[in-house]
């Protein structure tokens, strides 16, 4: 694995040193003890609903296009970095989200049934899945697919959904039985066309225990030597409790790979914003140092949280016609989350 190179804190960042853990170029910036006490004192005193509002803004009337070109030009954007939406080229591998990449990787890669993600809700298992299918996209060898589990979903309902994402077509009223052979065809005749099925299960923790066990079935379509699908589970935390129990020691046992993701440290979550913000075409600097921390301690370090913290902060500060963001701003932004 490439690692970053050691940076000087006053040198210019780019995105691309930035993508794998390694030397943290921000790694210096630390609090001290009293600066920390004054900034969670800060933070902890922000009155929610009062902001002062740049008179030059120009907010009211605008459309939602000249809104959008505004708020960016503003902060000498492209883009805006902390958008509520899935998309890979903001993709920052923490060091847990390289390990769990690299064992799902290797899953497919040897021919492994089943392996399991898993992590809190917004440390980021999607956009793992996500980044996974971006990876699989320029493999002719590969036939991946993302099946999204609604809650309390049974093993019949599991069953279409993957037929549906694999293009077959089901009888109205067959049942689970021939839900499965129409499966298992369909993966026989993949792997006679050179691929291998992948199927990414999101919010797995949503399965049934018939629909989970209807799982270790699928993993058991198999050659001489080779299976011929990998199932990659990925659902939250709880879902390894779940798994815990007598009735799922076959499933448990049928496992190889598991990874656990969790919420950026610090140093993690400086890097996160100031990396979604260079690659929005931004200046590395538009979260100060303190905000930086402030953005921390307010998100957990839960990257769902850390965006829709920065987003409400460059917000409130774009509505003070203010260009950077510092942690007073952070402080109002995070008694709205």
């Amino acid at each position: 694995m490439t690692t970053s190179p050691d940076f000087d804190t006053q040198a210019e960042l780019h995105p691309e040193d930035m993508l794998l853990t390694g030397t943290d170029p921000l790694a210096d910036m630390q609090l001290e003890d009293d600066d920390s006490a004054a900034l969670l004192s800060m933070i902890e005193s922000q009155p929610v609903l009062t902001r002062k509002v740049a008179p030059s803004t120009g907010i009211a009337g605008m459309g939602d296009k000249a809104f959008s070109e505004n708020f960016t030009a503003h902060f000498g954007l492209e883009n805006c970095p902390f958008q509520d939406a899935i998309n890979p080229e903001y993709f920052y591998k923490t060091a847990t989200h390289e390990k769990a990449y690299l064992r799902v990787m290797m899953s497919i890669e040897y021919d492994i049934a089943l392996s399991l993600i898993t992590g809190a809700s917004g440390t980021g298992k999607t956009m793992l899945s996500q980044m996974i299918l971006h990876t699989l996209a320029n493999r002719a060898s590969a036939q991946p697919v993302v099946v999204l589990v609604s809650p309390q979903m049974t093993k019949t309902a599991l069953l279409r959904e993957l037929l549906d994402a694999l293009d077959v077509e089901a009888p109205r009223r067959a049942s689970a039985h021939d839900l499965l052979r129409l499966i298992s065809e369909k993966v026989v005749e993949l792997y006679r066309d050179g691929k291998k099925l992948i199927v990414m299960i999101d919010e797995c923790h949503f399965l049934t225990s018939d629909a989970l066990h209807t799982l270790r079935t699928l993993t058991n379509i198999e050659v001489p030597e080779h299976k011929l699908m990998t199932c990659v589970l990925l659902g939250e935390s709880a879902f390894l409790k779940r798994l815990e129990k007598p009735g799922y020691e076959s499933l448990r046992s049928r496992i190889y790979a598991r990874g656990e993701l969790e919420a950026l440290t610090a140093k993690e979550c400086r890097q996160y914003v100031k990396y979604r913000v260079l690659m929005a075409g931004g200046n590395e600097d538009l979260f100060d140092d303190m905000a930086l921390d402030a953005v921390h301690y307010c998100s957990g370090g839960i990257c769902r949280q850390i965006n829709k913290l920065c987003m409400i902060a460059m917000l409130e500060a774009y509505m003070q016609g203010a260009t950077t963001v510092d942690a007073r701003v952070v402080g109002l932004a995070a008694g709205q989350l």
